[in-house]
């Protein structure tokens, strides 16, 4: 990897799991919502790269008949060359909103 591409580095890791009681959520593919724009993701750490400013970001997941289980949205800013860590992770009880954590990964410049 060069060092080019480590200073450019903007945007948001999104990591995505669930509950070890909720093991049936293994066969459903979260949905990460990036200012609006959905994305189906499997369950786990992904990178995506944005713009600097603000962006909402929505996460939640199918299961059975229902379209939107554990819906959580957040804002979060990222400044030039930095990567905001957002957690997800749903809770123990399929229908509440799933736990949302938000932090500062890096700052390369």
């Amino acid at each position: 990897m060069s060092s080019e591409f480590i200073e450019d580095v903007t945007g948001v890791e999104v990591n995505v799991s669930f509950h070890p009681f909720t093991f049936l959520l293994a066969f459903s593919k979260p949905i990460i919502e990036i200012d609006d724009k959905p994305i189906e993701k499997d369950w786990g750490k992904f990178f995506f790269p944005l713009e600097p400013g603000k962006h909402r970001i929505t996460i939640y997941y199918p299961y059975l008949f229902f379209k939107k289980l554990g819906t959580r949205s957040e804002d979060v800013f990222v400044f030039p060359n930095q990567v905001v860590r957002v957690d997800y992770r749903n809770r123990l009880f399929f229908y509440g909103p799933g736990k949302m954590t938000t932090r500062n990964l890096s700052e390369t410049a």
